[in-house]
């Protein structure tokens, strides 16, 4: 079974879970995105986006005009700008991230041709956004998925090319119920939609998997035997 895992913010494919899936299943394969929220050495991180972005620019050029003739009143009436516009540009920053990262996993799936995808948090909302346009229609795990998080951030839903499609694939999302990062109201609702298009969407809801991470279903091999479901289903 060859697996395609995307990984989660601040993350990358080799990290705990990536390594785990690596360990069990050879077939293994892993895009790093380059996403961060604040490390401008990652091209996908916020704040590197957030140079691409007009806003910035239109508020930071006439900015810089006022403040060089006018240093006090210039920096106040930018700062107000600023802080009346950061809401937009924090938004414009994360949709740009997340678009670029969403086109990296398209091609990995052209060119890798996996039989099951795993996506954890922001990984799970890329996977997420790649079933909704039907880019992938195959087997999917989402562990704690971010979509309706971010989407909420973000608006992508906005600049995805979402048909009306059928879904072939198995879904399973699994969640933490004591996940304080991404409350598990936010993959409940995610199923509802994702039901929309796909017939077979279960929603495993954990008493206590630590938190959003979910590290205690790596301890206890429950990844593992949720990765190996996928594979006894074809059979």
């Amino acid at each position: 079974m060859r697996i395609l895992y995307i990984h989660g913010l601040e993350s990358g494919p080799n990290e705990t879970k990536g390594r785990y899936i690596r360990n069990y299943f050879p077939h293994f394969h892993g895009v790093p995105m380059e996403v961060s929220i604040c490390d401008v050495s990652k091209k996908n991180s916020f704040v590197r986006s957030m140079f691409k972005t007009s806003i910035f620019w239109t508020c930071l050029i006439p900015t810089a005009v006022l403040t060089s003739f006018l240093p006090f009143y210039g920096l106040i009436i930018g700062s107000l700008v600023f802080a009346s516009l950061s809401r937009e540009i924090l938004t414009q920053s994360i949709c740009k991230s997340f678009l670029e990262a969403l086109k990296l996993q398209e091609q990995a799936i052209e060119e890798y041709q996996p039989d099951l995808i795993v996506g954890s948090s922001w990984g799970g909302a890329i996977t997420s956004a790649l079933i909704l346009q039907g880019t992938w229609k195959g087997n999917t795990l989402l562990l704690a998925p971010a979509f309706h998080y971010i989407d909420e951030l973000a608006d992508v839903t906005s600049h995805l090319n979402i048909a009306d499609w059928d879904y072939c694939g198995q879904i399973k999302i699994v969640h933490s119920k004591n996940d304080k990062t991404i409350p598990i109201e936010h993959s409940r609702k995610l199923r509802s939609l994702l039901t929309k298009y796909a017939k077979n969407v279960e929603l495993i809801e954990m008493e206590d998997a630590g938190g959003h991470s979910l590290r205690e279903i790596t301890k206890d091999n429950q990844l593992k035997t949720l990765i190996q479901s996928f594979k006894q289903s074809e059979l």
